[in-house]
């Protein structure tokens, strides 16, 4: 059975966010989609922690998130360019590691460690990310165990 949910841009308009979120639950939506970054911004900034606080202070027993990739962009000068290192097309390898990063972004922001009723949906295996979570998250050493015990639970 196919769980609905909604998809949502959000730098800059977090309370229009928070009512679309909250008017897709009426209608029936189990979870909210959120792409990896938007408009170079990763998951744990701090634009984003309203979000975050409001899903997370909701009256369910839980929030599930699905994340995805999108092409990671850097914001010059009120442009964004495209920050793909590589010639092939971002589907093909940068998603695996744009997956990756924004684990260690919602990790090292302890976004995950903050909002305990989230639970985050991550696709392609974690991407890149069980093959740098030990050296990624042991420069943390203060978040380290708090962080697996997370990755275990949820």
């Amino acid at each position: 059975m196919t769980q609905p949910s909604a998809s949502f841009a959000m730098p800059g308009e977090v309370s229009k966010t928070l009512k679309e979120a909250n008017h897709a639950t009426i209608l029936g939506a189990v979870g909210i989609g959120c792409l990896s970054n938007h408009e170079g911004h990763y998951l744990g900034a701090a634009l984003l922690t309203p979000f975050f606080a409001a899903l997370n202070a909701r009256d369910t027993s839980r929030e599930i998130t699905y994340v995805h990739p999108t092409e990671p962009v850097l914001n010059v000068n009120g442009s964004f360019i495209s920050a793909n290192p590589t010639q092939y097309p971002s589907g093909n390898v940068e998603y695996y590691f744009e997956t990756a990063r924004t684990i260690v972004d919602l990790t090292i922001t302890q976004t995950i460690l903050n909002y305990t009723k989230m639970n985050f949906v991550i696709p392609y295996v974690g991407g890149a990310f069980p093959a740098v979570e030990d050296r990624s998250i042991e420069s943390c050493p203060a978040l380290e165990a708090r962080a697996k015990e997370v990755y275990r639970m949820r």
